[in-house]
């Protein structure tokens, strides 16, 4: 998982997921990528 992930253009990435979800981030902001941001751990 990490050597794909190193891989990843991050700005197109940000770009892909803001039209996906229909929003528009803030600076600064990020995404978490597994279920403890979700869950509040």
């Amino acid at each position: 998982m990490r050597r794909a992930l190193l891989h990843v253009d991050y700005e197109d990435y940000s770009v892909c997921l803001s039209k996906f979800f229909n929003v528009q981030p803030n600076a600064g902001e990020t995404v978490g990528l597994d279920g403890k941001v979700l869950k509040g751990s």
